[in-house]
């Protein structure tokens, strides 16, 4: 089933038209104040006359300003109105404190003239958008606080362990001198380092250190993983670090209205102050 077409009537003679027989669309229709089909047009000399578009500039409907209007008003609706009312309250509002912030702006330093980063550091600080990455901000802060003490306290257990190592005496007799501690659980060894004592004795192995083969170059082995270790927490803190100094200056820029200005209106015409 066909759509009904779009039709116009003429506001002299009422004879109907298709819009698109007048190349007249129906949004535009939407904006006539009074249409005039072309014989009308040439028997009076009238034009088809127009409404202007609503003075909210976010609207695209007509304002209420027209021959047959009961109420004239440049605003579509009352709701329109009171937007563009509120708006300029609120720019007016932003401009004195602009003002009040070049009061504290070096000579030397560039104050921008553009109103539009004055309302969006408003906006943007008042948003919810920017509330909620504030709340994330500080929990990853908190969270890599968290993470930051173990790393510092895994690096030191670390040297504990390597402390230990240095510390076993040489193989008798050419035995294999592999001792077992080396071999248990990082957890365990957290908790001998905050006890500041070595785990228990374990087993020793007796074998010939040419006969076992599980354990060869054992020392050097053991010292070689421990550095790694090491260095991998070390990379842990330095990426903690980079992304600790991000975010406090991502929450520094959220709240420093000079330097959200200058970034939103980059390009904008200097003022002198």
């Amino acid at each position: 089933m066909n759509s009904p077409r779009f039709m116009i009537a003429c506001d002299r003679c009422d004879q109907w038209f298709h819009g698109e027989c007048i190349g007249i669309d129906e949004k535009q229709g939407e904006f006539i104040d009074l249409h005039f089909c072309d014989r009308c047009s040439q028997e009076t000399g009238k034009t088809t006359s127009w409404k202007p578009k609503c003075g909210n500039p976010a609207c695209e409907k007509p304002g209420r300003v027209g021959t047959h209007q009961g109420y004239l008003s440049k605003y579509c609706s009352q709701n329109c109105g009171m937007q563009v009312a509120r708006a300029r309250l609120e720019l007016a509002d932003m401009k004195r404190k602009r003002h009040a912030l070049t009061q504290h702006v070096q000579e030397d330093e560039p104050v921008y003239s553009a109103s539009i980063p004055d309302l969006v550091i408003h906006r943007q600080l008042q948003s919810q958008l920017n509330t909620c990455s504030e709340q994330q901000d500080q929990q990853r802060l908190q969270q890599i606080k968290s993470i930051r003490q173990q790393a510092l306290e895994h690096v030191e257990m670390i040297a504990f362990k390597h402390a230990f190592l240095t510390s076993l005496p040489e193989p008798d007799n050419g035995t294999c001198g592999f001792d077992g501690r080396l071999t248990m659980d990082d957890a365990l060894w957290m908790e001998a380092y905050r006890a500041a004592q070595v785990p228990p004795t374990a087993e020793v192995c007796s074998l010939g250190s040419k006969q076992c083969p599980r354990h060869t170059q054992w020392a050097r082995l053991t010292g070689q993983v421990l550095a790694l270790e090491r260095q991998e927490q070390l990379h842990v803190l330095q990426r903690l670090r980079r992304e600790k100094q991000l975010i406090q200056s991502r929450k520094q820029h959220r709240h420093d209205p000079v330097h959200l200005a200058q970034a939103v209106g980059h390009g904008a015409k200097k003022v002198n102050t």
